[in-house]
């Protein structure tokens, strides 16, 4: 990966460095505290960004360089970046490290992970290259801002051949899906019923919100087994820039679809919903080669009488099609697609039910995240070819 970030001369600019905030209000922050005025010598923006505020109470912007391909940056573990970053916790409880740049040129791959989301505050342009992309874990699943988007685990059966439910999808601006029930086998014995529908939340990522893990399967009654289990949320991600954001690449905060193989008997876990991604400056352009993604992961598939069920998959970004839940050819319920675009199809769909046997339920699919593409003045572009999933808000 290269970047290309190029220090601004800001000699005069007081910033106070290593400053956390707490939740609040402030214009522009969104339940991000303001941080204090502007500093003599430094600047403005021409705009107040979203989540962030007064940039001059930031610290001096750093640069970046070099070519390293898989870049990470991890939140939890900043190193020389944390000289240049502030971390702000958010009124949903989810915390924001605020990266102070110059410039941003981005041309390889990016992976960005940790406990607080991440936003980049570029006094510069900010440009996502063709061929570079952002994957985006940051910020995702966090237990406080979770509380009601997280998917539900599924009941256990009450014989042990009869199957467990499966786990409902996690949400965001989808629902997830409700998981489907497992088959009471004959044993005289309950199945464990599916975990109910996880109910969608409006937000315009003020302040900014990842996406919830999918619930795990649930149990085949006291035998030792394991039931799948639910996929991560999609993370969180912004960039605000004071002079233009242009994505010729891909960003990427899709929810990952439901992990481990159910037991036999057991139920599939819930697809993870998917993330949250800002863009926002003077000009937002999203170009015929750009993709900016959050989509829902899928569910898996329940375990049959016999076998194990199949994991789900992470959202598709393709603008067109559903990440598939899992299948498997066995008595186990199917695994419920992921949430995409818009209407009806942003939804995490069910899990089915188990076809007999004493299968497990499947898992129901993640619901589509947040995406937000804020030009201040007029409405961001977006070529023909590109693929923005779920649709954007201005």
């Amino acid at each position: 990966m290269r970047w290309l970030l190029v220090s601004a001369a800001l000699s005069g600019c007081a910033f106070r460095p290593g400053m956390t905030g707490d939740a609040g209000g402030g214009g522009g922050g969104g339940g991000t505290e303001s941080l204090g005025g502007t500093e003599p010598g430094c600047t403005p923006w021409i705009y107040t960004p979203t989540n962030i505020g007064d940039v001059c109470a930031l610290p001096a912007p750093g640069t970046l360089q070099g070519s390293v391909s898989g870049f990470t940056i991890n939140t939890d573990s900043l190193g020389s970046l944390a000289s240049n970053t502030l971390v702000v916790k958010q009124s949903n409880g989810l915390a924001i490290a605020i990266i102070h740049l110059s410039e941003l040129e981005l041309s390889d791959a990016w992976t960005v992970t940790g406990s607080a989301a991440i936003v980049l505050a570029v006094d510069g342009a900010a440009s996502i290259d063709l061929g570079a992309s952002i994957a985006v874990a940051s910020g995702a699943d966090n237990t406080t801002a979770c509380a009601a988007l997280a998917g539900k685990p599924g009941g256990a059966s009450t014989a042990d051949a009869a199957g467990g439910g499966g786990g409902a999808g996690g949400a965001g601006a989808g629902t997830g899906g409700k998981g489907g029930d497992g088959d009471d086998g004959g044993a005289g014995g309950k199945h464990g019923p599916g975990a109910p529908v996880t109910p969608a939340m409006a937000s315009t990522l003020s302040p900014l919100v990842a996406g919830c893990a999918g619930g795990a399967g649930g149990a085949d009654n006291a035998v030792v087994s394991t039931p799948g289990a639910g996929g991560g949320g999609g993370g969180a991600f912004q960039i605000s820039s004071n002079v233009s954001v242009d994505v010729v690449g891909g960003v990427n905060a899709a929810g990952l679809g439901a992990t481990g193989t159910a037991d036999a008997h057991t139920g599939g876990g819930g697809g993870g919903g998917g993330g949250g991604i800002l863009l926002e400056g003077p000009i937002v352009h999203v170009h015929s080669t750009g993709l900016v993604c959050a989509d829902g992961g899928s569910g898996g598939s329940g375990g049959g009488n016999s076998t194990q069920g199949a994991v789900g998959v992470a959202g598709k970004c393709s603008g067109t099609a559903a990440a598939a839940g899992g299948h498997v050819n066995n008595n186990g319920g199917d695994g419920g697609d992921g949430g995409y675009g818009m209407g009806p199809n942003a939804n995490g769909q069910a899990g089915s039910k188990s076809g007999g046997g004493g299968g497990g339920g499947g898992g129901g699919g993640g619901g589509v995240g947040w995406i937000v593409l804020h030009q201040v003045t007029g409405m961001a572009t977006i070529d023909g070819g590109a693929v923005v999933t779920p649709m954007a808000m201005p």
